[in-house]
Order: C-alpha cells, then sequence, then structure tokens
C-alpha cells in the first residue's frame, strides 16, 4: 500500500465515557414500560400496506410488524459482531497493514466496545418482545447481506478479502438508515423500542463520523491497481447491503399463513424495482457524498460504474 499522505483525523470520541450508551445511558428493560400501538413504525414495513394482509385480520399487519422488528435486530446483532467489530479489532490491533493515527486506533476499540453493547441490547430486546408477544424468533436466520459479502469475497486473495471487508465496514457505518431517523421520534412505538433504537442511532452519529474519516485515510493508501479494484466492487457492496431480505420477508409472511404464491406476488407488488432502486439511492447519498469528498470517484472508471448501477444519475 501507498502512503504519502497527511493525516488530519479529529476525533468524534472525546466526550466518549459520558455519552455512550453503554456508559451514559440508563438500564432500558425496566417492567412496566411497554405502552404503545406498535412494535415499529408500520410506514417502514410497506408489505404491510398490501391488499393480501389488509384483508385479514388487524393482528396479522401488528404481527408482521413485530417479526420485522425481528429482522431489524437480527440484523443489527450479525452486522455489530460478525462485519464492524471484526475490522475495529483489526484497526485497534494495526493489522491491516495502514498507516493510521494512533487516536483513530484508540477510537476503534471504543467503538467495539459500543457494538458489542448493541449486539447485547438486541439480543436483550428480541427475547423481551417474544416473551411479552408470544410470537417466536427464528434462531440461526442469516441476514441476506452476509449471504452476499460471502459471495463477493469468494475466489479472491486474502489481501483483496481484507480491503473488501474494510470496504463493506465503511458502507455500513456511514448509510443512512430510516430506522435510526424515524423510529425513536415515532411515538405509537412502544418505549422500549423507541428508546434502544434512539440510543443506538445517538452512538452511530459518532460511527458515522469515523468511518468517514478512516475512508480519507485509506484511499490515498491505496494502490492505483486496488482503488480501481474496490472502487469497482462499492455498487454491489451498497446493493448488497441496503436490498430489502427477500427470504426473511417470505418467511415472515409464511408464518402469517399466506401461500408460497401469495407470498411472491405479494413481495412482487410491493417491491418494485424502480421503487427499491431509489429508496436504495436515497439511503446511500451521503456515502456517496463521502466517496465525492474522499476523492475516490476521481477515477473515471468507478464514476462510471456507479452511474451504470444508477446509484448515479448522469
Amino acid at each position: 500500500m501507498v502512503s504519502n499522505h497527511l493525516s488530519a483525523y479529529k476525533s468524534a470520541f472525546d466526550n466518549w465515557e459520558k455519552q455512550s450508551a453503554v456508559r451514559a445511558k440508563p438500564n432500558r428493560f425496566v417492567e412496566g414500560k411497554y405502552g404503545g400501538e406498535y412494535f415499529f413504525s408500520p410506514e417502514l414495513v410497506p408489505i404491510c400496506e398490501h391488499a393480501h394482509v389488509q384483508s385479514r385480520d388487524p393482528q396479522v399487519r401488528k404481527n408482521l410488524i413485530i417479526r420485522h422488528l425481528y429482522t431489524h435486530l437480527t440484523f443489527t446483532e450479525h452486522l455489530e459482531h460478525e462485519i464492524v467489530n471484526q475490522m475495529t479489532f483489526k484497526i485497534g490491533k494495526n493489522q491491516l497493514g495502514l498507516e493510521l493515527p494512533n487516536s483513530m486506533r484508540m477510537d476503534a476499540w471504543k467503538i467495539y466496545v459500543d457494538e458489542a453493547y448493541h449486539f447485547k441490547f438486541s439480543a436483550d430486546l428480541l427475547h423481551k418482545v417474544q416473551a411479552l408477544t408470544r410470537i417466536q424468533i427464528t434462531e440461526n436466520q442469516k441476514p441476506q447481506f452476509l449471504n452476499h459479502l460471502q459471495n463477493v469475497l469468494t475466489d479472491q486473495s486474502q489481501q483483496t478479502k481484507a480491503l473488501i471487508r474494510l470496504f463493506f465496514t465503511i458502507v455500513s457505518e456511514t448509510l443512512i438508515s430510516g430506522t435510526l431517523l424515524k423510529v425513536p421520534h415515532d411515538q405509537r412505538v412502544v418505549p422500549i423500542v423507541r428508546e434502544i433504537i434512539k440510543d443506538h442511532a445517538e452512538d452511530e452519529v459518532k460511527h458515522h463520523a469515523y468511518f468517514a474519516s478512516l475512508l480519507k485515510e485509506v484511499w490515498p493508501q491505496l494502490s492505483a491497481h486496488q482503488q480501481k479494484e474496490m472502487g469497482l466492487l462499492l455498487p454491489d457492496l451498497i446493493f448488497g447491503f441496503l436490498t430489502p431480505d427477500w427470504g426473511a420477508l417470505n418467511h415472515d409472511l409464511l408464518a402469517e399463513g399466506f401461500s408460497e404464491k401469495e407470498c411472491a406476488e405479494m413481495i412482487e407488488d410491493t417491491y418494485r424495482k424502480n421503487r427499491v432502486d431509489e429508496e436504495i439511492r436515497r439511503a446511500a447519498k451521503v456515502t456517496i457524498n463521502h466517496f465525492y469528498q474522499s476523492d475516490v470517484m476521481k477515477n473515471p472508471y468507478i464514476l462510471e460504474a456507479f452511474m451504470q448501477s444508477g446509484l448515479i444519475k448522469a
């Protein structure tokens, strides 16, 4: 890797001891705080507006919303444990072959602790909601983004795999999540869910700033070949992370008594390609702006790949 880059890293973690959820926020698992109409914002579960759902007992709609919460929490568990914390460990232990400021390596440990706590309270909330609602969790269900990433990693060299994992982490930590933006402010959502997602969102503001800074540190250290190789993969990593989890959704619909044919019809009707692509473009807008600021898009081949993907409109 090439290094002629002068760091301008500014830490977002100076007040971590007083602001992080794990250090400063109260225990959210207090009995008697479960009033609320929904366990998730209904607008974030568009399948619930399909005619087949509307024609059923209203409880089916509520159950699908609860199951969507399970999908979100399972997604969070896997992302924090299998992606982000594996990367923050490597950053903290200086195992990536990069020249990083010592303060950036130390901040990686703070993110590691934050993400472990996010994993913990996601797991706690899953089992608390299951106990409250009697709707069973599907154990050992792997989110689709992990399967997608595994496919991208197949047949790559160890060095390339490490870079792909690094850029996948940067993508995942800089995208703007509709869940983290909406649910904490939705008064219809039960308080414990709203508060825990709010705690998560507030931590993620700092993580976002960290990984945007990391991108600026990393990109100049890559060779021209590595830059092109990673840049051409970025649109696929974004789509792999943001594409709805069709398998989890199909499972949820089957669990509520819909037939395989109905499931396929409902998913096709609700998640039309133009709608999904527009949502992905919206969610990726800030991340793509970071790519511009870090000179990723100076490479015309990379810029063309983003245009061909539809993430950037010509």
